[in-house]
């Protein structure tokens, strides 16, 4: 009985290999082609949102970016196909990880991505669309993700939420010229301004929040903050909106 020969047997296990190594780079192939050819499907009949003509300031830019993100440096991560195939990916696995790994298996970003949600929802009812149109809000937060700016992707999210008529009804002034204390009260009013309006304490706390994390941001400094913090709430500041 002859003996098996490992050159053989090495040369089959190659040829498994690059066997399964094919059939993972088609099944990473097809799957990220089929999320941009559904992506662009559901894109087919949507009106392009323009960004807005009008940017914010920047301290009122910095401001949102801190109070939507949580990051003076929050960014527009374009969403392309294989980062969501990826990401997808490590959610569905992240369960039967080792508990070790899990804490490692979705990427951290030191400078979040921007919501892009509120901007979508709004560019779908603009279109005429109405009920349950979660498909043609995440195509649309794809195509925004793509092809708009940071800061216009926080006007867009400002305009969404009607800032500034906002800040004119409540403090007479366009954006430009309000004080920080007067940005970081018409700010935090625009992630719910019934809710806050109705409960001062709230909403000088929300308000002082976002001033503290401005100023851990570089954005303003101590006697910015203290001076900031002495704004009132105005009578006129809720007013419910449709985007709320």
């Amino acid at each position: 009985m002859t003996a098996p020969d490992p050159h053989m047997s090495t040369q089959r296990a190659w040829r498994w290999l690059r066997r399964i190594a094919i059939a993972l780079a088609l099944l990473i192939v097809a799957s990220v082609g089929a999320i941009e050819l559904a992506y662009r499907a559901v894109l087919w009949d949507l009106p392009r949102p323009q960004p807005p003509a009008l940017l914010l300031p920047p301290l009122a830019l910095r401001a949102f970016a801190v109070e939507m993100a949580g990051s003076a440096s929050a960014h527009v991560e374009p969403l392309w196909p294989w980062r969501l195939a990826g990401t997808l990916a490590l959610a569905l696995a992240h369960d039967h990880l080792p508990r070790q790994l899990r804490a490692q298996a979705l990427p951290k970003d030191d400078s979040p991505s921007l919501p892009l949600s509120p901007i979508a929802s709004r560019a779908v009812r603009d279109a005429g669309f109405k009920g349950q149109q979660t498909f043609r809000r995440f195509a649309l937060m794809i195509w925004i993700s793509r092809h708009w700016t940071d800061a216009e992707a926080i006007a867009g999210w400002a305009e969404a939420f009607d800032f500034s008529s906002r800040s004119r009804s409540m403090f007479g002034k366009e954006v430009s010229a309000l004080a920080p204390g007067e940005l970081a009260a018409a700010v935090v009013l625009s992630r719910g301004p019934s809710r806050l309006s109705r409960s001062p304490k709230a909403w000088r706390h929300a308000r002082q929040d976002l001033l503290q994390r401005m100023r851990s941001e570089g954005l303003l400094d101590a006697a910015a903050v203290a001076v900031a913090a002495a704004v009132d709430l105005p009578a006129v500041a809720a007013q419910p909106i449709e985007a709320e």
